[in-house]
C-alpha cells in the first residue's frame, strides 16, 4: 500500500484491517484505532488498492463504510427468502436547524447462506422522498479467484424518481 512501514517490536498488527473502495472513495478500517475506525484514504492510496478490488462490492454497491452504523431490524422476507434486515439512515441539518434524512439504506441478507438478497436506497431532498432504488441479486456463481466465494451475475434494478414520476426497471448481468 501507499504509506506502509515496517512494524517495530512494540507495534502490533491490527486485529481486523480492511480497505474498501466505494465509488470514487477508498476507506481503511483498523479496529485498534482509538478514534474513528474507518478512515478515508488519499488519492495515491486509492490507486494503489484499485487493482485488488473486492468484486462483490463493485457488483452490489454495498456500502462497507456504513458497516459499523448498520442497525439490525427484525427479520424480513425478501425475494421469497427469510433475511437479516440491516438499515442505516444518513441525516443532515437543514437551514431551519432541523435534522432531516438524506439517504436511507436497507440490506437483506439470506439467513441460510448469508448471500446478499436485495438492497434498497432511498434519497431525500429537503426531507421529502426524491428517489428509491431496489436491487435484487440473483444467480450467484462461484468465483474461484475471489476468496473462493460467489458473486451475483444477474442484478435486477428498480428505480423510482418521485418528482418526475419516472420508473425504470433494469436487468444487468455481470
Amino acid at each position: 500500500m501507499g504509506n506502509t512501514h515496517e512494524l517495530s517490536s512494540s507495534e502490533k498488527m491490527p486485529d481486523n484491517y480492511y480497505e474498501i473502495i466505494n465509488g470514487p472513495e477508498a476507506w481503511s478500517y483498523q479496529n485498534r484505532n482509538v478514534g474513528e475506525k474507518w478512515i478515508k484514504l488519499n488519492n495515491s492510496d486509492y490507486w494503489d488498492i484499485s487493482n485488488n478490488l473486492d468484486l462483490i462490492h463493485l457488483v452490489t454497491s454495498f456500502r462497507f463504510d456504513l458497516w459499523n452504523k448498520l442497525e439490525l431490524l427484525p427479520d424480513e422476507t425478501s425475494d421469497g427468502r427469510l433475511c437479516y434486515h440491516l438499515s442505516y439512515t444518513e441525516k443532515i441539518v437543514n437551514a431551519k436547524n432541523r435534522v432531516i434524512p438524506k439517504t436511507e439504506y436497507h440490506f437483506f441478507i439470506d439467513k441460510e447462506n448469508f448471500q446478499l438478497v436485495s438492497s434498497e436506497k432511498t434519497t431525500f431532498e429537503d426531507g421529502n422522498r426524491n428517489s428509491f432504488e431496489r436491487k435484487v441479486y440473483q444467480y450467484y456463481r462461484r468465483i474461484t479467484i475471489v476468496n473462493k466465494g460467489k458473486i451475483p451475475h444477474k442484478i435486477c434494478t428498480n428505480l423510482k424518481i418521485f418528482m418526475e414520476i419516472l420508473f425504470i426497471k433494469k436487468l444487468g448481468k455481470k
